[in-house]
């Protein structure tokens, strides 16, 4: 791993796309002016609480929202892990949209993309009550690593946070950042947002960047406090409760010296192929690997 600059967008993301991307755009504006070379946006990030998740696709589509996020890229000269977008793929033979979470290099390039696993079908105690993510999206089918400059970087989601298993199968395939575009909600966040990204990067000697929705869509309340903590479980930089851009630095001794205090990635006792699902890697000459 190589040093780097991160910053993570805490926002609350609407129904209208424009106001949505022009708050994107600002940010980028200003991480670049900060010296960050990694962004990481949260999930929703174009369109939050309209209900529909056709009409959140087909905004999305109209509104060329990769190309612009691309070329957002280009201009400052940053790599960015995209939030989530919905895309429905006629390919899959499911009506059903992917939560996809695309990754831009810094010349604006697609090098891969994620699509959220565990879908949140869950009964909360607030004013939504009832989550049922898979009723508008399709689970997804791989995992994703890419090489990037500064060390290898695994994209996950939002309620993958609560599988374990996921992490340490990325890991144990050379993950040493783990980024995570979030809406968790007010209620799930105040009780485990916090522990579980500190357990998740202890576990695996790894940085884990949480840029979480914050603030209220529709009737869904998120909660924010967006973090970034390094692979001794050391909150490295938080957001509080309203929008913000945090910016912190990762540091390759800590994760050298965290794995190397805990070696607990060589002690494993998992079966190779243990984990059901297959890997795709980006490398940087472009190509993927299955």
């Amino acid at each position: 791993m190589k040093a780097c600059r991160v910053a993570l967008l805490q926002m609350s993301s609407g129904v209208d796309l424009e106001t949505n991307m022009g708050t994107v755009e600002q940010a980028l504006k200003e991480a670049a002016a900060q010296g960050a070379e990694l962004v990481v946006l949260p999930e929703c990030v174009a369109s939050f609480g309209g209900g529909k998740v056709s009409r959140a696709v087909e905004q999305v589509r109209q509104g060329a929202v990769r190309q612009r996020l691309g070329a957002l890229c280009a201009t400052h000269a940053l790599w960015l892990v995209a939030g989530t977008l919905p895309v429905v793929d006629a390919a899959s033979g499911d009506p059903r949209a992917f939560s996809r979470c695309f990754v831009f290099d810094s010349r604006g390039q697609e090098v891969s993309y994620y699509d959220k696993i565990h879908l949140f079908d869950v009964d909360v105690a607030d004013t939504t009550g009832r989550y049922r993510e898979s009723s508008d999206y399709q689970p997804g089918r791989h995992l994703t690593l890419i090489d990037t400059p500064w060390g290898r970087l695994a994209p996950l989601v939002c309620y993958d946070l609560r599988f374990p298993e996921l992490f340490r199968a990325l890991a144990l395939q050379g993950a040493e950042i783990f980024s995570l575009p979030s809406a968790f909600t007010a209620v799930t966040g105040q009780a485990h947002w916090e522990p579980l990204i500190r357990a998740r990067a202890i576990e695996n000697g790894a940085y884990l960047l949480a840029a979480n929705q914050c603030g209220q869509q529709g009737a869904r309340a998120t909660w924010g406090h967006s973090m970034v903590v390094d692979p001794w479980g050391k909150l490295c930089g938080s957001a509080g409760s309203t929008p913000q851009l945090l910016v912190v630095d990762l540091e390759p001794a800590i994760l050298q010296q965290a794995r190397q205090s805990i070696p607990s990635l060589q002690h494993h006792q998992l079966p190779p192929g243990w984990y059901p699902l297959p890997t795709r890697l980006w490398t940087p000459n472009g190509s993927i690997n299955d």
